[in-house]
């Protein structure tokens, strides 16, 4: 018969059976042992509060050095998190720099001053260090060229400025960047923004922008640093707990109350603005402060009682933060400690009773022998109940504990957070989706998770929820509705939790506003994609769409067109009026070039003044060619710049898939081409690509390319040809001309490679190692043979410009050439482009002693009354006369008049081309005073005209 039991009678058994079996045989023994070990503990009592005191004082010591510690580590990042985020800025503005030097001077051509000025404007309104944080450019000389908050200090010299200790904050910024490729850290004191008379330290990182002979760097004060890292230092005290009611609190040095839990009313205050009660606490807390660190005891409230309580505090200053650190525990929380030792000492003495009395062993055996018996019936019993009772407790326990833990989560959740029911009944929303969505419970309460969909740009809420069942998972972007009516974009996701037996039990669903990184993701497309001046596409989203429309075309069988456009003489205005009227007539050009297309077709700006148009599904070649004169023609509408009406001209390359190229790399290029010839054609113009052109570039882009390589290769020689006296016959001089030995070509003609020289701008270097080679010939001639001999040497127009004379008069220096012996040529179409300027030039150079003469007199403007004005050697008169005479009445009479001109001007005369005995005596019975040409010699190389003419000492051995 199964017997029914409950706790108290279970209990009730136990307790008389073991009481009756053990209290008989123990009450005799243990009366023994009682009174030596009670005596002995309560000795042992007595020393228990000391020793409670003393673990509190070591638990105080051990949490003020791990604060302590916590606080300097702290606040010693603030130079290095200093350090760290001014390289790392400085490093992207470099990186920024580079780029645009690369895609704007080295693959666009474009002059360094352009590109420092789109860098510099790049750059210059960028902030960070919550908004303190800009960057600065300075060159090595120390001349400031970007400085944002003081723009009008661009353009001065910081060289020589220091702070109040005497440091060189230009110089050293600019040595530690010298010095580093990488770039340095520099260290001053500067004004603080807001206050002009106070300086403070700061740390400064500087990299070397070589390119343009840039110093880039930023920098912060270390203070700024130092003050977050103070508040977050503060915020780890506030939180920092232990023991019973144990915390920190913190005064500044000068007794002002900066955190204290348990008065928080105080924060803030200094102790001479407290209750003097307050007060003369604190300021007896401030008298113990030592760095090592003093114990302290008042009275103060305990956190969430009115009454003040004695405590125990360890005082310790921080000096690195001008700071005093309390921590303390309240004296009430050690008697609970000491009650519980004694409670202990209590037990302890009993079991010291027991094991001291030796018959206790066997009255334990037999009253246990007998409890066994007893407890082993009872606990059979008992333990099926009890066991039932613990694990449904255990359980209840479980569930509340996650429930509780759940709960917490859900709603501190930063994530829009909506539980349903199996029916998607609305059951909770967090308060994260109240704000997200405007909607709270009582708004959704009674109705489903499907109305929130009403207002959803994306899949239907019926869709999703299929899928759910499916697969229990869906996420994804939407476009949110909210409850006042406006749209936001968010990513949704969607959760079905199931119970054991999978079946749907509740729907959850998060959600999380993405607008701000949607908004940055759009910033980042438009600084990508589109260039920044006239907001049209730019070369990288040019490609994309190319793309994408040659991949449709092959698919369809369609046509795709390419256009460039170049404005005709863009640089004209940048140089006349400045980049600021190039820039404003780019605007212009762009808007008329994308007003005049189809809203389908992509007009880009690629650089400079070049832009591209894709036409796709244009039609014929004829309304391509229709497109292009409209094109010109509405670009060609005058426009008001700077007050300034200007009119430009277009030209226009155009290259047509799949005809003229099959991917978009090969179509730029062949428009390149066309535009190139439409250039070539006179400008204005627009140009269809044939295969003849691209192999007329071809030809030209090699010829270009290898003249780059012709001087440093020594393929470049000087040839001269003789000049004679045409009334003595004597050799006088020689005119220096180049020639280019090209390795398997031979000899290229100078018409060929001299234009293409000027147009690449070659000539610069070519004539200046024309100019240096023929002084240096003349030298060596000067001082072998002493023929008294003179040298010409023909200048280019790109040559003439104001930093001529110094390179003639360096040169001269460099070879010791004798000055008079040297004459410059320069054509007279060169001379007329700006008279007065020309003057002034050949002034310079005649006073440097050398000789002008005038080339090709007559074939250009021959404006007599500037003539006169310019001070002149010589006039050359050009072979096309000089093959009309004798016999051509009017080029004998020009002749004539120009020999006459120049006698009475005081200029002497040289006639080119002579080639017939006929034609030198018509010279010089016309007054001519020299001659050239190749009836005497054609031009030879300096070996030859020492072996044939100046070794042999025979100068008028010709004639």
């Amino acid at each position: 018969m199964r017997m029914n039991i409950d706790a108290p009678k279970y209990i009730r058994y136990q307790t008389w059976g073991l009481t009756l079996t053990v209290t008989v045989m123990a009450l005799v023994t243990i009366a023994f042992t009682l009174g030596s070990a009670y005596y002995d503990n309560l000795k042992r009592l007595s020393e228990i509060e000391s020793d409670i005191e003393q673990q509190q004082r070591t638990a105080l010591k051990s949490e003020m050095d791990s604060a302590v510690s916590e606080i300097r580590f702290i606040y010693g990042q603030a130079e290095r998190l200093l350090m760290d985020g001014a390289r790392d800025q400085v490093n992207q503005a470099w990186q920024i720099a580079d780029t645009i030097y690369q895609q704007e001077h080295l693959l666009k051509g474009e002059s360094k001053r352009s590109v420092a000025g789109l860098i510099k404007e790049a750059l210059r309104d960028i902030r960070f260090f919550d908004g303190r944080g800009y960057y600065f450019i300075g060159d090595t000389q120390g001349e400031m060229i970007l400085l944002p908050p003081s723009p009008d200090m661009e353009g001065r010299s910081f060289w020589d400025s220091v702070d109040d200790r005497g440091t060189y904050t230009a110089r050293d910024t600019i040595k530690v960047a010298l010095e580093n490729a990488a770039g340095g850290y520099a260290r001053y004191r500067w004004y603080v923004p807001g206050y002009p008379d106070e300086m403070k330290e700061k740390v400064v990182y500087a990299r070397l922008f070589e390119p343009l002979g840039w110093v880039i760097g930023t920098g912060d004060y270390v203070f700024h640093f130092e003050d977050q890292l103070k508040e977050r230092a503060l915020e780890r005290l506030a939180n920092r707990r232990f023991g019973d009611g144990g915390y920190f609190a913190v005064l500044t040095a000068e007794g002002r109350l900066l955190l204290s839990p348990g008065l928080p009313e105080l924060e803030g205050k200094h102790f001479s603005e407290m209750d003097p009660a307050y007060g003369e606490a604190v300021q007896n807390i401030l008298a113990q402060t030592s760095a090592e660190g003093n114990f302290a005891r008042y009275k103060w409230f305990k956190p969430g009682s009115t009454l003040k309580e004695a405590k125990l505090s360890l005082v310790r200053s921080v000096p690195e933060l001008d700071w005093v650190l309390i921590v303390g525990t309240y004296r009430s929380s050690w008697n609970e400690s000491i009650a519980a030792q004694r409670q202990i000492y209590r037990e302890d003495l009993h079991k010291q009773v027991l094991a001291a009395i030796p018959l206790l062993g066997l009255v334990a055996f037999v009253g246990f022998v007998l409890a066994y018996v007893l407890s082993r019936w009872l606990s059979g019993l008992f333990g099926a109940y009890q066991g039932n009772i613990k694990s449904q407790q255990e359980a209840l326990q479980e569930n509340a504990t996650q429930l509780g833990i759940a709960a917490k989560v859900f709603e501190a959740s930063n994530e829009g957070m909506l539980v349903a029911d199996g029916f998607d009944r609305v059951l909770k929303v967090n308060s994260a989706f109240t704000f997200l969505t405007g909607y709270d419970l009582a708004d959704l309460e009674g109705g489903t998770a499907a109305t929130l969909f009403e207002g959803v740009d994306g899949p239907g809420f019926d869709e999703l929820r299929a899928k759910l069942e499916t697969e229990g998972f869906w996420e994804g972007e939407v476009q949110n509705r909210h409850k006042d009516g406006y749209r936001f974009p968010a990513w949704m996701s969607m959760t079905l939790a199931q119970n054991v037996e999978n079946d749907s039990v509740n729907l959850v669903m998060t959600l999380e506003d993405i607008s701000e990184r949607k908004q940055q993701e759009a910033q980042l497309r438009q600084l990508k994609e589109y260039d920044s001046l006239t907001n049209l596409p730019n070369r990288q989203l040019l490609s994309d769409r190319a793309e994408q429309q040659l991949a449709a075309c092959k698919r369809k069988g369609e046509q795709l067109a390419v256009m460039f456009i170049d404005l005709d003489r863009f640089k004209n205005v940048n140089d006349s009026l400045g980049h600021e009227a190039g820039d404003a007539l780019l605007k212009v050009a762009a808007r008329r070039i994308a007003y005049s297309v189809r809203p389908t077709d992509t007009v880009s700006r690629i650089g400079g003044d070049e832009f591209v148009i894709l036409l796709s599904d244009y039609g014929t070649a004829e309304s391509l060619a229709e497109m292009a004169g409209r094109l010109q023609r509405v670009l060609s509408k005058r426009t008001d710049i700077e007050g300034c009406e200007l009119a430009v001209t277009a030209s226009i390359g155009i290259a047509v898939y799949p005809y003229d190229g099959l991917d978009f790399p090969q179509l730029c290029r062949n428009a390149d081409t066309a535009l190139y010839h439409a250039k070539a054609n006179g400008r204005d113009g627009y140009q269809f690509y044939t295969e003849d052109m691209n192999r007329q570039v071809h030809e030209r882009l090699t010829l270009e390319n290898a003249l780059r390589e012709a001087l440093p290769r020594g393929e470049l020689e000087l040839y001269y040809q003789p000049q004679w006296d045409l009334e003595q016959g004597g050799l006088v001089g020689f005119e220096a001309l180049i020639r280019w030995n090209r390795p398997g070509i031979g000899q290229v003609r100078p018409d060929h490679f001299i234009p293409l020289a000027e147009e690449t701008g070659l000539i610069q270097r070519i004539g200046g190692w024309v100019l240096e080679e023929a002084c240096r010939q003349q030298r060596v001639w000067e001082e072998r043979y002493s023929a008294g001999l003179c040298m010409a040497i023909n200048l280019s127009a790109l040559q003439f410009n104001e930093g001529l004379p110094e390179q003639v008069r360096r040169i001269l220096d460099q070879t010791g050439v004798d000055p008079s012996r040297i004459e410059l040529e320069i054509t007279e179409s060169l001379l007329m482009q700006d008279p007065d300027a020309s003057a002034g030039l050949l002034c310079a150079l005649r006073k440097l002693g050398i000789s002008v003469a005038l080339d090709d007199f007559g074939t250009g403007y021959s404006s007599l009354a500037y003539l006169k004005k310019l001070p002149l050697d010589t006039l050359k008169i050009d072979k096309v006369f000089t093959d009309g005479v004798p016999g051509n009445d009017h080029d004998e009479a020009i002749v004539k008049s120009i020999i006459d001109m120049a006698s009475h001007l005081g200029l002497s005369t040289v006639a080119e081309g002579i080639e017939s005995d006929e034609q030198r005596r018509f010279m010089a019975e016309a007054g001519c005073t020299l001659g050239q040409g190749y009836f005497y010699l054609p031009p030879i190389p300096a070996s030859q005209v020492e072996t044939e003419l100046l070794d042999l000492g025979h100068y008028a051995t010709k004639v």
